[in-house]
């Protein structure tokens, strides 16, 4: 028995050493200074749920937005649609017909207006899937003194490789120097993919160029455009089946190559992008899911170009999120690299040797592509693939997020905001498959290539369930636009104003905000015309000074800050304080009311780690919150520390059970185990007189495993003679293991 005891004990303490070595490995993520909690009077666009809302186009003051049968022209200011600017377009009678023949049921069988382009000042393009058999359409644009619809429809064309099919494929265009460029597919089914421009397009079923690939974006560049989709990856296919991100690439004067080769790219080219978490064997996130547009500034000590990407891991992978950068010259140097190809269709993909690349370079944009040799083109057609994959822009990604909840979905960048120290920062806004809109911000200086990103806030924009599609930055509203399924919505890009203290407000580290020494109120850079005089605003966006900078309203604001106050926003939403290191919010909580919230908290959810807005309605539990990693941990030494006492109460039981001088056929309840018979609930205090079935005022009778009477005689015995007869063996337990029993009764008394 002692040596049994002894093994128990030590297997709870090499338990207890692995838990803390464990959670002290694990840096808790990043965790936002306030949430903003969903308000439904919050500026809103509805539509039905099926209209499928895809932005189109974008100015200072209005937004074009795609959807059922119309193209809605809204304004920036209070999302009011201009209903003279709509352009409504439905399919014919015959076109849905022939839908509904195919097999596709009513709502398919309309026209999403999936394509907008400017053809000139007085002319733009819309195309549609018109029920599954895409049209273009030419508008010119009339003078605005009629009351009529300013667009006049002046011609029709098939828009086959130039629109998707279906309104909830993944297709992506973009349209540069008079040219239309898509990446959809050709055909009913979706299984002629294809990157196109009127009149060239990628090899037809050709899966070395393009594999089951989904859309995601396309810019131009230069003399380039580039598309962002993710594939299924043929290097490898060897090895299983993998989804790889990639950035394809075109020049823009390709204008195909010699007989029989004048319909097909001879400058297409992509190579893999790689977001990973750096390390001997480094994590991967390998499906891109959204981008930005190329924006230009300081990034890493140079001038760079650079595109910001939302990652994700496979659906069926640990629940993981990544936002990395990409500066466009690290794109280009991938390009100029080797190529990868496999001799046979069972070789491995390996590097090509320089030798065996033929001149002039395949994949070039050259003068005259329709001049280029045949063994050029032929190579660039099988050798679509290049070795090196693009490397992040940090070597690490900006923002990870790993949620059993919600994935990341999309992303919108304020670029190069100037903050008060004449730098500028890129505030990043991400939305996720639940509604939320996640911001932050890099804080470190844009001269120095690493990342130390600080989580701003969390919004709940749009209900729970609903995922993000597009967001979209208005400068002029200073509104961040998130568009869901059925709505669109409007937010503001700060909450400078809700920071009523000089430490909370630094401690946003927002490059919006800054504290007003003179006022005493944290406002926005965009508030003040005199945001250049620094002797009246303060900014610490390193989160380290803070308490040096607001040391002269220590009396005024106290060292101990009281809970945030839950307070109710007229203009947008309610917003909740949360507290982090560096910002002390006190405490108002007993130990019995501290150890409810802690169990409280670490019940919310899987990810109890983060953050869950509709969860937290009382404003101590964003106290609690503010040291998760160590309630964490003491919620696992409790635990263990019960599982202990568990067990050490299973061996006692047995222990106790060895001298039971009654057969099995004498209990009513019992419970086989190791070839011996016990009661499936000893009794809870063995000291106590009363047995289980007396407490509970039944007719059934309960052994007692320390009691040598007969059953009929079990209910005459007083609690007097049951505690004298226990007494011995309940001695007997404490002498031979005083050491377990007390600190067993410590650990529960203490943390239960």
């Amino acid at each position: 028995m002692t040596e049994l005891t002894s093994k128990i004990f030590l297997t709870t303490h090499l338990l207890l050493i692995i838990v803390i070595t464990t959670v002290s490995s694990w840096t808790p993520s990043s965790q936002p200074k306030f949430l903003v909690k969903y308000d439904e009077k919050q500026s809103t666009f509805f539509g039905n749920a099926s209209d499928y809302f895809k932005v189109l186009d974008q100015d200072d003051y209005t937004l074009l937005v795609g959807a059922r049968n119309a193209l809605y022209n809204i304004s920036m200011n209070g999302l009011i649609e201009n209903t003279r600017e709509r352009i409504e377009w439905k399919s014919s009678d015959a076109h849905q017909q022939l839908c509904t023949l195919k097999g596709k049921n009513e709502s398919e069988c309309q026209n999403y207006v999936r394509v907008f382009a400017r053809i000139s000042d007085n002319q733009i393009m819309l195309c549609g899937t018109n029920s599954y058999k895409p049209l273009c359409r030419y508008y010119n644009v009339l003078d605005q003194s009629s009351d009529e619809s300013r667009f006049k429809m002046s011609k029709e064309m098939e828009a086959q490789g130039r629109c998707p099919y279906n309104p909830k494929h993944n297709s992506t265009y973009v349209f540069a120097d008079g040219y239309l460029y898509s990446a959809t597919v050709a055909d009913f089914s979706g299984a002629d993919p294809l990157i196109y421009r009127e009149g060239q397009r990628t090899e037809q079923y050709d899966f070395k160029q393009l594999n089951q690939p989904a859309f995601v974006s396309a810019v131009d560049y230069n003399g380039y455009v580039f598309f962002f989709f993710r594939e299924v990856a043929m290097e490898y296919m060897n090895c299983g089946k993998t989804i790889y991100s990639r950035v394809g690439r075109v020049c823009k004067n390709d204008r195909g190559g010699p007989h029989p080769f004048g319909d097909r790219w001879t400058s297409f080219l992509k190579s893999r992008l790689n977001c990973s978490m750096p390390g001997e064997f480094p994590f991967y996130f390998d499906e891109i899911q959204a981008t930005t547009k190329i924006m230009e500034g300081i990034y890493g000590g140079d001038r760079n170009a650079i595109i910001y990407m939302v990652m994700t891991t496979p659906v069926n992978a640990i629940g993981g999120s990544a936002v990395c950068a990409f500066a466009i010259s690290d794109i280009m140097d991938a390009f100029e690299g080797r190529f990868r190809a496999q001799k046979t269709a069972t070789s491995n993909w390996l590097p090509v040797p320089e030798e065996n690349v033929p001149s002039p370079r395949p994949g070039t944009c050259v003068d005259d592509s329709r001049t280029l040799p045949s063994m050029t083109v032929n190579f660039v057609r099988s050798h679509t693939l290049m070795d090196a994959s693009v490397p992040s822009l940090y070597g690490q990604p900006l923002f990870v997020k790993v949620s059993l909840q919600y994935r990341l979905t999309a992303i919108a960048v304020d670029a190069q905001v100037e903050a008060l120290n004449g730098k500028k920062y890129d505030v990043v806004f991400v939305g996720t498959d639940d509604g939320r809109v996640i911001k932050f911000t890099n804080t470190r200086a844009p001269d120095v290539l690493d990342v130390d990103t600080s989580v701003i806030s969390d919004t709940q924009a749009l209900p729970h369930g609903t995922r993000v599609s597009e967001l979209r930055v208005s400068k002029t509203t200073n509104s961040l636009i998130v568009v869901g399924q059925g709505r669109i919505v409007s937010i503001p890009l700060y909450n400078c104003k809700e920071m009523t203290k000089c430490r909370d407000c630094l401690a946003l580290q927002d490059p919006y905000c800054m504290w007003h020494d003179t006022n005493h109120e944290c406002s926005s850079i965009y508030d003040n015309t005199a945001k250049n005089a620094k002797d009246i605003f303060i900014q610490d966006l390193t989160g380290k000074q803070k308490t040096k900078m607001c040391k002269k309203y220590y009396n005024d604001e106290n060292l101990v800050e009281q809970p945030p106050v839950v307070i109710q926003t007229p203009a947008h939403a309610t917003l909740t304080g949360v507290g982090r290191s560096g910002i002390n919010f006190g405490s108002t909580l007993d130990n019995n009311e501290l150890a409810n919230e802690i169990i409280r908290f670490h019940q919310l959810d899987v990810d109890s780690l983060e953050p869950v807005p509709r969860e937290i309605s009382d404003p101590t539990i964003n106290q609690v919150q503010t040291n998760t990693a160590s309630l964490g941990f003491w919620v696992i030494i409790v635990a263990i520390a019960t599982m202990a006492g568990v067990i050490f109460g299973v061996v006692m039981s047995k222990r106790c059970s060895k001298n039971d001088p009654f057969p099995s056929e004498h209990h009513r309840n019992q419970l086989s185990w190791t070839g011996k018979s016990r009661p499936i609930l000893p009794p809870p205090n063995r000291n106590s007189g009363k047995d289980i079935n007396l407490l509970m005022n039944t007719t059934n009778t309960f052994t007692s495993p320390c009691n040598n009477k007969k059953d009929n005689l079990e209910l005459e015995l007083d609690s007097k003679d049951r505690n004298h007869e226990c007494k011995n063996s309940t001695e007997s337990l404490e002498k031979e293991i005083p050491y377990k029993t007390g600190t067993l009764q410590k650990v529960k008394k203490t943390y239960i």
